[in-house]
């Protein structure tokens, strides 16, 4: 049973996930949960905004990767699987949290889409007016790795090494520097300063600032 908001309980999340894993594991339940957890810290320091809401929609953006590998085509997945639960919102969430520059060329990887499968993300996210949990797990996914918590650079820097660069990548990354200095300005200081080992996880080893 859904809540209002269209986003399943703790329980169901994690049921959701269990079997996930059992189906695909894999690094991108460890990415998920980091995920999960990030936007449950930033959530807890906002006004109106449910921490636990959070978490379920972190843990659950990538959920489509439970079909197995794939590359942009798990937004799709995700959202229909989770549609056809009833969770809207949580559907949402697959779609919009890769697009925080709103341009689906900015991504890293490729389109293994079919065509009117692109044109519906692309006519969904240009329709869509993304809300307070959209920006949130967009900033989330853009620092969470399956080891940790980087800064946004670098992570960016990683995923152009694993998959190739475009132009549009600079947008994506500026879009993602931009809701973090949104959030910076909601919480009251750097949301880095939630995330455990950022520092030492960015640069390879431990130092002290």
């Amino acid at each position: 049973m859904t809540n209002l908001n269209g986003i399943p309980t703790m329980e169901q999340s994690l049921e959701i996930m269990k079997e996930a894993e059992r189906t695909n594991p894999g690094a991108w339940i460890k990415h998920s949960k980091y995920v999960a957890r990030a936007a449950r810290s930033i959530a807890s320091k906002l006004k109106n905004v449910n921490p636990e809401n959070a978490f379920v929609l972190g843990l659950l953006h990538d959920i489509g990767r439970k079909d197995g590998d794939m590359n942009m085509k798990h937004i799709i997945v995700g959202y229909n699987y989770l549609l056809s639960l009833g969770y809207a919102k949580g559907a949402k969430i697959c779609l919009t949290h890769t697009f925080p520059s709103k341009e689906i060329d900015s991504i890293y990887g490729k389109w293994d889409c079919s065509k009117s499968e692109i044109s519906f993300v692309k006519q969904y996210i240009n329709n869509t007016e993304y809300d307070i949990y959209d920006k949130l797990i967009q900033l989330c996914d853009s620092f969470s790795m399956s080891s940790g918590y980087l800064l946004i650079e670098k992570k960016m820097v990683n995923s152009i090494i694993r998959h190739g660069m475009n132009e549009k990548n600079i947008n994506r990354l500026k879009a993602s520097l931009k809701l973090k200095n949104f959030f910076d300005k909601q919480i009251g200081e750097s949301v880095y300063n939630l995330l455990p080992r950022v520092v030492q996880n960015t640069f390879g080893f431990n130092m002290k600032i």
